[in-house]
């Protein structure tokens, strides 16, 4: 792990130094290649090396390839300049706020995107929930039983098949404060300053920008919807 001399607030010409062209918020450990990933973690190396609070670091994982991340909590000011970057990208991140600290948050990313710049958000598809609960063959709830067992390593006997458990783990388990539709979504978009018209639905891997649908992670798209939010 190395320690970039860049000091905050980081501008347009640093990421373009760095060649990252994207925001991907939230990110936990999942690093990408070519982007800024940033969530609250602190990480640190074999040598005892540590993420600080709102510098990048590179890190150079098994595979060799340099990654670039930033500890940095979704609740607080990026430490960025206005017009930083091309994209940005959430996935399974703003269920975890509220709804005002949602709208804080978007608007904390339209202001870091360049004219025309493109959000990317993925989260629990309420709609999807309420289809299953009402559907009488219970396929979604069958299909997503198993993945939640894959996902959260979950014996088969862990998850229970009653429809309302299911319905309430979204709401309740994993730290979620909010569940959203579509228009729920477009909702805080709007709240926080992106028109209407740019806020449009997706589905898995398809996107404006085929670089950022690639982000989209496979074992979620069962439940995900996917939004775009254009600058």
């Amino acid at each position: 792990m190395e320690l970039l001399p860049p000091q905050p607030p980081f501008t347009a010409d640093t990421m373009d130094e760095l060649g990252l062209r994207g925001l991907h918020c939230g990110s936990a450990l999942k690093f990408r290649e070519g982007w800024l990933n940033t969530d609250q973690l602190k990480i640190s190396d074999v040598d005892g090396r540590t993420s600080e609070q709102n510098r990048i670091v590179r890190v150079k994982r098994d595979d060799g390839i340099p990654h670039h991340y930033l500890e940095h909590g979704a609740g607080e000011r990026y430490p960025c300049a206005d017009e930083t970057f091309e994209w940005a990208f959430a996935e399974h991140l703003i269920e975890h706020l509220k709804p005002d600290q949602a709208v804080d948050w978007l608007t904390e990313v339209r202001r870091v995107l360049r004219p025309g710049g493109l959000m990317r958000v993925t989260t629990p598809n309420l709609l999807r929930y309420v289809e299953g609960y009402l559907d009488p063959k219970g396929a979604f709830f069958a299909e997503h039983r198993e993945r939640l067992g894959r996902l959260r390593d979950f014996s088969e006997e862990d998850i229970p098949t009653r429809r309302a458990w299911m319905v309430n783990q979204i709401f309740y388990m994993w730290g979620h404060h909010w569940i959203y539709d579509f228009d729920e979504i477009r909702h805080v978009a709007v709240r926080a300053g992106f028109a209407a018209d740019n806020v449009v639905e997706r589905s898995f891997g398809e996107s404006a920008v085929p670089e950022v649908g690639a982000m989209d992670l496979p074992g979620r798209n069962d439940e995900s919807i996917y939004v775009e939010l254009r600058r």
